[in-house]
């Protein structure tokens, strides 16, 4: 489906190459009259996953890491974020 599926590139979402991906390319709770019934319920699961996290860990930046920007679609830090999580 894309050149070099295992490395995270956000770019490949961006408006100007959505046109390039296939209709039903990623379809991860299938699609039409068959779709997954428990679509709703995963997506639910993962925002109550993501606001578990935020309330129970801190997330840091590890070291004194200076964060460079890459201003692209939308901003994003160049060469990923180290960060430290650590329990509330």
């Amino acid at each position: 489906l894309w050149p070099a599926p295992a490395r995270f590139d956000p770019e490949r979402f961006t408006p100007e190459n959505e046109k390039q991906i296939p209709r039903y390319a990623y379809m991860p709770f299938g699609g039409g009259p068959r779709v997954c019934i428990g679509n709703s319920f995963a997506l639910m699961e993962a925002h109550l996953i993501l606001a578990t996290l935020a309330q129970r860990f801190c997330f840091r930046l590890a070291g004194e890491t200076a964060v460079a920007t890459n201003p692209q679609v939308t901003m994003s830090p160049r060469g990923g974020l180290p960060v430290r999580v650590v329990a509330r």
